[in-house]
C-alpha cells in the first residue's frame, strides 16, 4: 500500500469528527413533521445501499477482482468496519420504511445523542435492532 493510502486510513481511524450531511438534530425534524417519512426512507435506503456496496467492494477485493485505487477501497473498508464492528445484520426482508421508524424511534428515544452525526447515530440504532446477536 503507498504512502498515501495508508495516511489516509490513520486520518480516518484517529479523527473524532463526525463529517455528514445531516446530524441527529435535523433528521428528526423529518421525522416529526407530517409527511416527511419520504425523506427519512430515502436517507436510510441510501445509508444501506452504500453499505451494501462497501461489502461488494471489499468482498471483490479479496478475490482480487477489485479495480478501484487503493486509497478509494480503503476507505469503505473504514466505512464497512464501522457498521461491522457495530454488529449489524439487517434481515433481507426489512424495508426501507421499517428501517425509518426504527430510526425515528432511535432519534425519539435518545435526544441527547442528536447533536451527532446522522450517519453515526444510524448505524448506533440499526445495531440497536438488527443485532447480529439476536
Amino acid at each position: 500500500m503507498n504512502r498515501l493510502g495508508v495516511t489516509l486510513a490513520i486520518s480516518l481511524l484517529s479523527s473524532t469528527a463526525h463529517a455528514g450531511f445531516f446530524n441527529g438534530n435535523e433528521l428528526y425534524k423529518n421525522c416529526t413533521q407530517s409527511g416527511s417519512n419520504s425523506f427519512m426512507t430515502g436517507y436510510v435506503s441510501g445509508w444501506v445501499d452504500k453499505w451494501q456496496y462497501d461489502a461488494y467492494q471489499v468482498q471483490q477485493a479479496a478475490k482480487g477482482k477489485n479495480t478501484q485505487s487503493a486509497a478509494d477501497l480503503m476507505v469503505e473498508m473504514v466505512f464497512l468496519g464501522i457498521a461491522i464492528d457495530k454488529g449489524i445484520c439487517m434481515p433481507e426482508n426489512a424495508t426501507a420504511g421499517q428501517v425509518a421508524d426504527v430510526f425515528c424511534k432511535f432519534l425519539q428515544d435518545n435526544p441527547a445523542q442528536r447533536a451527532d452525526s446522522g450517519n453515526i447515530l444510524l448505524s448506533k440504532a440499526l445495531a440497536g435492532s438488527f443485532s447480529c446477536s439476536k
